[in-house]
């Protein structure tokens, strides 16, 4: 093999080697952004409330469906980034909202039963 073309394959080498490191750090930007969307978009009140009431059943309906899609002003938002920065966007946002609509229902479905705990305390205490 020649100089040259050994200094070709290692620039070859070296171009590919910052290509792949700027497309994981694109999506990784991507899957952080996506995260932080998800957490400033989702407010627990309603999966709390369904945890609080229906116990057991909305926390596996919680864990077990599928969650949403960024809203399309978002989706709007990082149009023009790239194809990595948006498939990185799109996951760090369904796994967000998934944790958190987990972790709100499991914290509804303790306090319900936490609640209805006391209220049976209460309420056998009252007979004696």
């Amino acid at each position: 093999m020649s100089i040259r073309a050994g200094v070709c394959v290692v620039l070859c080498g070296v171009v590919l080697l910052f290509s792949i490191t700027a497309l994981a750090a694109d999506y990784m930007d991507g899957f952080e952004a996506g995260r932080e969307a998800a957490q400033a978009d989702h407010s627990g009140l309603a999966q709390f409330t369904g945890g609080f009431f229906l116990g057991i059943f909305y926390v596996g309906y919680a864990l077990l469906a599928p969650s949403p899609g960024p809203p399309t002003w978002r989706l709007q938002n990082i149009n023009t980034r790239s194809d990595e920065y948006q498939r990185g966007f799109m996951e760090g946002y369904v796994k967000m909202w998934r944790s958190k609509r987990s972790m709100n229902a499991l914290s509804g479905m303790l306090t319900g039963y936490a609640a209805l705990y006391v209220f049976y305390i209460a309420l056998a205490a009252s007979y004696y």
